[in-house]
């Protein structure tokens, strides 16, 4: 029967395979080795009782995508003080299948060629059933063909119309395309936003997620003019090759409103969360927007297929990644759901349909 955590002459813990007793003496013990062995403790009950619970339901340990099954739950309830509407992002993959598959049935996921907009971080690498590695991006949406990778810092679409011109050229004959924009954002299970705890690294080394944006936050907080490059007199916009800094820092700079919100707040985790949000709409912008009459995607997707027919449906998704503390599933808010009407040549949007049949959990 399993011991609860208790002191007993010092904190006590118990081995995950044993049980056997670990006690630390009180004279070692400071107020943060206290607060980062309780909780150390808590994860570690936590995640054995899981861990046997799958072993019984389905006689296998449980993987890296799945944390333990009620604290999984409790932060989902974190994560959605800052986002309400955040749904794990395995749902989020599932529903973007399912949704797609009711436009057409033939748009199974073998036939819909996937572009990936998300951040370069190693933490947005895919979630592999077998392998414990550290990715958090969800098998439901591996299951699409792909990805192409469109994106770089935060997730902003910087492979541009050529990219996206050489993405659309590999799709499927018959086949359709789906393009996800999503700068990414941390967010600890006890609630620290912008934040979030590595694997290997200590519990008090919170790691700045997405770093790109936190540096980019930083520098429209401190500076009063807008930002130049390359500019040999600032030594973050110094080097030609730092242009997708660049490009984020424009895009939050350029975002008057988020500028003045940035300016006007000390707290970290708030200007996070507006210059993520500026930047997932600079992004959505660039893709969608017209620019001279004709927006990014536009010039791609006419440049391929003008002479096509029937020409071939792209749907179009943007939101927010939300990055969790290593061993739990990352969540996804969504901020639209759209279909590309090439007559037009704008997207539009079916957003309150697809969140219709999103689960929360």
């Amino acid at each position: 029967m399993r011991s609860s955590r208790q002191y007993i002459d010092g904190l006590k813990q118990f081995d995950s395979r044993s049980r056997n007793p670990i006690i630390v003496p009180n004279h070692m013990q400071s107020a943060e080795f206290k607060k980062k062995f309780l909780f150390e403790q808590q994860l570690l009950e936590e995640r054995t009782l899981a861990e046997e619970r799958n072993n019984l339901m389905h006689g296998s340990s449980m993987t890296s995508d799945s944390g333990p099954v009620s604290q999984q739950l409790d932060y989902g309830n974190v994560v959605r003080l800052t986002y309400p509407n955040a749904t794990t992002a395995e749902n989020f993959g599932a529903r973007v299948q399912s949704y797609i598959q009711s436009v057409d049935a033939s748009f199974t996921p073998d036939q819909v060629l996937f572009a990936a907009s998300i951040c370069s971080d190693d933490v947005n690498g895919p979630v592999f059933s077998n392998i414990n590695n550290l990715g958090q991006m969800p098998q439901s949406l591996q299951a699409f063909l792909g990805p192409f990778m469109a994106g770089g810092l935060d997730g902003y679409p910087h492979a541009g119309t050529t990219g996206l011109l050489a993405y659309a050229s590999h799709i499927t004959s018959g086949g359709a395309l789906l393009i996800y924009v999503a700068p990414h954002i941390g967010i600890t299970r006890d609630g620290q936003v912008g934040y979030m705890r590595r694997r290997g690294q200590n519990y008090g080394d919170l790691s700045a997620t997405c770093g790109a944006a936190a540096a980019a936050a930083s520098w429209v907080s401190t500076s009063n003019v807008a930002p130049t490059f390359p500019n040999s007199n600032d030594p973050l916009l110094s080097n030609p090759s730092d242009y997708q800094f660049f490009t984020l820092v424009d895009a939050i700079w350029s975002n008057v409103t988020a500028r003045n919100a940035i300016k006007a707040t000390s707290d970290f985790g708030q200007q996070m969360k507006i210059a993520t949000e500026a930047i997932r709409s600079a992004a959505y912008n660039i893709v969608t927007s017209p620019v001279g009459g004709t927006s990014t995607f536009k010039l791609a997707y006419d440049t391929l297929f003008s002479t096509t027919s029937p020409q071939p449906a792209v749907f179009l998704t943007t939101g927010t990644f939300i990055n969790v503390d290593d061993g739990y599933k990352a969540y996804v808010d969504v901020s639209n759901f759209q279909k590309y009407n090439p007559a037009t040549g704008l997207f539009v949007d079916y957003t309150s349909q697809f969140n219709q049949g999103l689960q929360l959990n």
